[in-house]
């Protein structure tokens, strides 16, 4: 991705710290021709973008990290849910959304 990135970063013209405030400014601005996020946001805005797929070697991942606070009340039910995230069917349903 770094070496995408470096051929066309004179032409980004906006950077945003998360993910809705750059919705917002891509839904409000038809200026913007181009958008690079994570593929999973394209499937919640597929009315509104094209996905572009990159080679494997071009690919940014990131990892989805997951704890249970020290107040919590529902220290049980946490750790069911985390166990959930750890099967298969959850990795179903990551997929299904873009997440990998």
């Amino acid at each position: 991705m770094k070496r995408l990135i470096s051929g066309i970063e004179r032409n980004i013209v906006v950077s945003m710290k998360t993910s809705a405030e750059a919705i917002e400014l891509w839904k409000a601005h038809s200026k913007y021709d181009a958008w690079i996020t994570y593929e999973s946001w394209h499937y919640r805005l597929k009315n509104v973008t094209d996905l572009v797929r990159f080679s494997e070697d071009d690919k940014l991942y990131r990892g989805t990290p997951i704890s249970i606070t020290s107040t919590s009340d529902n220290k049980k039910e946490s750790k069911q849910f985390i166990e959930y995230l750890k099967t298969e069917s959850s990795h179903q349903v990551f997929q299904k959304w873009g997440w990998k």
